[in-house]
């Protein structure tokens, strides 16, 4: 009897069983009377052996989470790092990008005065095309009359830092050639309209600088030049959509 009762009781970490006088045998905390002896209550009797335990091998709720968050972390460090996708080459820069950075186009003198404080130079509203005006100071005086400057379309460079000349703002620069006894502006075919931009034929067009720095400028300058009466910037003639720009000097630099 005791054998079929150790092979019907399932063991659990506080089963035990307990023999009574009678000779029943009592599986606590399950029986705590012997049916045999009026139920009388035997939960105080030692033991007289314990069921054997077997250890649980299923982890706990908490274990299964434990053990999941290691393997999670794990497989993140297991993973390979992301191989960063190579930067795309720059395309090599023009060798003649630098002129497209000054915003040089073709202007109209729509009025001009003698300058009140500086005897060389002339004041200048200029008519940049699309309703839109600037005012320019230029040192034509000796070289030009009023009259002959009036409404002559001329090249501006008009991305220059705004500054003042003798207390008159000049926002620009009327380009010309200049050998130092001799000043003549640039010219530009009669058909130019006002507003057209002064490029190099074959250099892809791109946006000026908003505002042209001092250092670029003097990178620039110094290689325009009048070569038998046509600007040149390098080996490369300037133009406009409608032809080349020239000067009545034949050989000078451009200021």
């Amino acid at each position: 009897m005791i054998a079929d009762l150790e092979e019907e009781v399932k063991p659990t970490s506080s089963t035990s069983q307990t023999k009574c006088h009678c000779g029943y045998i009592l599986t606590l905390p399950f029986e705590k009377r012997c049916p045999m002896c009026s139920f009388k209550d035997v939960s105080q009797n030692k033991p007289q052996f314990k069921i054997p335990q077997k250890e649980a091998n299923v982890p706990t709720t908490n274990g299964k989470a434990e053990v999941q968050d290691k393997a999670k972390v794990n497989q993140k460090q297991a993973k390979p790092p992301k191989e960063k996708k190579p930067a795309a080459p720059k395309e090599p820069e023009h060798p003649l990008a630098i002129f497209n950075k000054a915003h040089m186009q073709v202007c109209r003198i729509a009025s001009i005065a003698r300058h009140p404080e500086a005897e060389k130079l002339f004041v200048c509203q200029l008519d940049l095309g699309n309703g839109a005006s600037r005012q320019v100071c230029g040192g034509y005086v000796g070289h030009y009359t009023a009259e002959e400057l009036l409404n002559r379309n001329v090249v501006v460079l008009l991305n220059l830092k705004p500054r003042k000349l003798k207390g008159v703002e000049s926002a620009g620069m009327i380009l010309a050639g200049d050998t130092g006894a001799v000043v003549k502006a640039l010219a530009v075919p009669d058909n130019a309209s006002v507003g057209d931009r002064i490029v190099i034929p074959g250099l892809p067009p791109q946006n000026p600088d908003k505002q042209l720095s001092g250092t670029v400028w003097e990178e620039l300058a110094k290689d325009l030049k009048i070569i038998e009466g046509q600007a040149f910037f390098r080996d490369q003639a300037m133009a406009t959509q409608n032809g080349p720009v020239t000067c009545p000097v034949p050989d000078c630099d451009i200021h």
